[in-house]
C-alpha cells in the first residue's frame, strides 16, 4: 500500500464585499460564512447564506469527475433587502505535495 505523500492546507482570503467569483478548481473543501446583514446568493440562486449563516462543503476527487463545470467559480451575489452589508468570509482547503520525509 502507497502511503499518500500530500497534506491539507487551509487557504484563507480577504472578504468579499460585492459580486465577484470564487476559483474552486482542484480545492478538497470550502468554507462559506456570511458576516454581513445581507443575504449571500451563490450559484446564482441555487443557494443563500442568511446573515450569520455558515455552510461547507466538502468535495471529492470522484465528485470533481463528475462536476460539468466550464469554468470551476463560485458565484457570489448579495441581496441587500435585509441589509445593507455585504461581507462573506471564506477559506478552502487544498492539497499539495508534502516533501518532507517525516
Amino acid at each position: 500500500m502507497s502511503k499518500d505523500k500530500s497534506i491539507i492546507q487551509a487557504i484563507p482570503f480577504p472578504p468579499i464585499t460585492d459580486a465577484d467569483n470564487i476559483d474552486i478548481k482542484d480545492i478538497v473543501a470550502i468554507q462559506l460564512r456570511n458576516a454581513g446583514t445581507a443575504n449571500v446568493v451563490l450559484w446564482m440562486g441555487a443557494y443563500t447564506l442568511e446573515p450569520k449563516d455558515t455552510v461547507s462543503i466538502n468535495v471529492t476527487e470522484e465528485g470533481w469527475a463528475t462536476l460539468d463545470l466550464s469554468a470551476p467559480v463560485l458565484p457570489v451575489q448579495f441581496d441587500t433587502t435585509p441589509g445593507p452589508v455585504k461581507k462573506l468570509e471564506y477559506f478552502v482547503l487544498r492539497r499539495h505535495e508534502n516533501n518532507n520525509n517525516c
